[in-house]
């Protein structure tokens, strides 16, 4: 009954597919990408549920090729594509872990200069839904996710050949990763390695048709500036407890060696309400719940810069220790958002930021940040 379900659900998906990608196949300006993968849940943790079959990937995209014209980032990445993914994963266990499905945008680069084929990377974040989360009744063998809304990240390498002209075919491995970044409880995660084909119809343009010669943009300037940024995190406490927040202060110095990228290092203050309330309440460090509660960590970042948009990955260590310290690595990914752009413009530049704290691979918190690169 479940096998007849699923296969039921992958002909109406085919046939959607289908009629997406003759609807853009038909536009001068879009493509479109259909792909399957195949592979297993990763298990995370030594108490993750039982994955008894493996895992497929069914995905659909519509696709636009940038140019720097609109861009003005475009030809430094090599004219990447960007799409807008719908995917179907089935995670290998019905009862427990059901399916998710999820909308991912994403950006494809390829590695060598001046070429739209051959080796590629794939980024991308959005969100999905899982429809089978932990429930006390329904559902209690489910230590994965306590959530159907979960934070979606695609992470991936392809090969990709000329089948012929604006048609090219795709080998690719891919690892999805599922989390509501401990907005609620459990909160393993799903991480699937896959493995895969795709077929792509796009009317590629010639690279020299994608330029803007006319753009005159400033020096860049590439002296090292402080910075400071104040975050908001909540995290849930407990399976269905309440949400506490999380108080991040955050001060250093910041370097764009290009205009394109920036690299960063600094030292953070975090204070975390869960463990604080969690330690007076089990009295587990009577008079130190503040100490207990309070994190500081020195980090490097690197990000990627687009304009109005910066794409930031931080990895640090966390310098002392702390209530339920699960490593002490610390690790941030999320994206930059300025009001000015920062091709024109290295002054005084406020902006905002929406990142996923965690613990090595194990999501802390979602936080949300205001701050000044000066």
């Amino acid at each position: 009954m479940i096998n007849s379900k699923r296969n039921n659900l992958l002909k109406k998906s085919t046939l959607v597919i289908f009629l997406v990608i003759t609807y853009l196949g038909a536009s001068a300006q879009l493509g479109g990408e259909i792909g399957y993968g195949y592979g297993k849940i990763i298990p995370t943790h030594s108490v993750y549920p039982e994955v008894k079959y493996n895992s497929s990937l069914l995905s659909i995209a519509g696709i636009w090729q940038t140019s720097g014209k609109v861009f003005r980032w475009a030809e430094h990445y090599n004219f990447p594509l960007i799409k807008l993914n719908f995917t179907y994963q089935w995670l290998g266990n019905d009862e427990v872990l059901g399916n998710a499905f999820g909308i991912l945008p994403s950006m494809s680069f390829y590695l060598k200069n001046g070429k739209s084929k051959g080796w590629r990377f794939d980024i991308g974040s959005g969100i999905a839904i899982l429809d089978n989360p932990y429930h006390v009744i329904r559902n209690p063998e489910n230590n994965v996710y306590g959530s159907n809304f979960n934070f979606y990240f695609s992470l991936g390498f392809a090969y990709e050949f000329d089948l012929k002209k604006d048609l090219s075919f795709s080998i690719f491995a891919v690892i999805p990763h599922y989390s509501a970044s401990n907005l609620n409880q459990p909160n393993l995660g799903v991480n699937a390695l896959s493995l895969g084909v795709s077929f792509r119809y796009l009317k590629m343009k010639d690279k020299n048709n994608l330029e803007d010669s006319t753009v005159d943009l400033p020096q860049v300037n590439k002296k090292i500036k402080p910075f400071v940024r104040l975050s908001y995190g909540l995290s849930r406490l407990g399976l269905n407890g309440p949400k506490y927040p999380a108080y991040v202060v955050g001060a250093g110095a910041s370097k764009q060696i290009s205009r394109y990228s920036r690299v960063n290092t600094g030292f953070e203050y975090i204070f975390n309400a869960a463990k604080y309330t969690f330690i007076k309440h089990t009295f587990g460090a009577p008079g130190e719940e503040f100490k207990q509660a309070s994190r500081f960590s020195w980090y490097l970042g690197y990000e990627w810069l687009f304009g109005h948009f910066g794409f930031l990955t931080e990895v640090g260590i966390y310098l002392n220790n702390h209530y339920g310290r699960q490593s002490i690595f610390t690790t941030k990914l999320g994206l930059n958002f300025y009001p000015k752009n920062t091709f024109s413009n290295s002054r005084f530049m406020p902006f905002f930021g929406a990142y996923v704290r965690a613990y090595a691979g194990e999501a802390d918190f979602f936080e949300m940040t205001l701050g000044f690169n000066f």
